[in-house]
């Protein structure tokens, strides 16, 4: 009975680390100069190249660029956060969501004066901010709920500029990420960092953050043999 309780626990422990996996996080603490797909191998490059300056990431190639996590599985319904760094004109960058195949799924990404989700893959714009002013540490918010789609930038914890829901179910199921267009080569340039990705959960304008339940283990009694 001792082995079979021990068997069940271990198995209730393996699920409980899996289920913990999200959300998943990385503040890009590397060398400047540090190319993305080495720094750390849940991240898979699907357009272009993206590295590492201040902290922070963006793209390298002054081309469009993204990248997805490749260490999750997620819902559909999935949403992506990030931490814009030194926004500058014409160097964007930003996050991403249902990103599945090449650089299929949807983008929300700025520069220092201009905020915009797009679809990708046929590229269209979906959604744009008029004349919107972006600052350091302004953070960037893309969601999808259902048929909609989500972006939106924040400031101290207050919106700034809000997309509403966009209707749009092009792009399902894949992964969420990060993705840009620009040349970045110092921390002068607009980077992100500190980002979050997970499947979302919840309704209407808000994106809240949803953790995946972690199991709580308690003693069994022992049982005579």
């Amino acid at each position: 009975m001792r082995h079979v309780l021990a068997g069940v626990l271990i198995a209730l422990l393996v699920c409980s680390l899996l289920w913990a996996a999200l959300p998943f996080t990385d503040t890009f603490t590397a060398a400047d100069g540090t190319a993305l797909a080495t720094y750390n191998a849940n991240w898979t490059v699907v357009t272009s190249t993206m590295g590492i300056f201040g902290n922070a990431t963006g793209c390298t190639a002054g081309s469009s660029c993204l990248a997805k996590d490749n260490s999750n599985t997620y819902n559909s319904n999935q949403i992506a956060t990030g931490t814009l760094k030194t926004p500058s004109a014409g160097t964007y960058t930003g996050v991403a969501i249902n990103m599945t195949t090449g650089d299929n799924g949807y983008q929300c990404r700025a520069d220092d004066n201009e905020l915009t989700m797009l679809r990708r893959g046929t590229t269209s714009t979906l959604w744009s901010a008029t004349t919107p002013t972006i600052l350091d540490g302004d953070v960037i918010s893309l969601w999808s709920n259902g048929n909609n789609v989500y972006c939106e930038l924040t400031r101290s914890g207050v919106s700034q500029y809000a997309s509403g829901p966009v209707a749009d179910t092009t792009h399902t199921g894949g992964s969420p990420g990060i993705g840009g267009f620009g040349w970045v080569s110092s921390s002068t340039y607009t980077r992100i960092d500190d980002v979050t990705l997970n499947d979302y959960s919840g309704g209407g304008g808000s994106a809240p953050i949803r953790r995946r339940p972690i199991m709580m283990f308690f003693t069994l009694p022992e049982f005579a043999q």
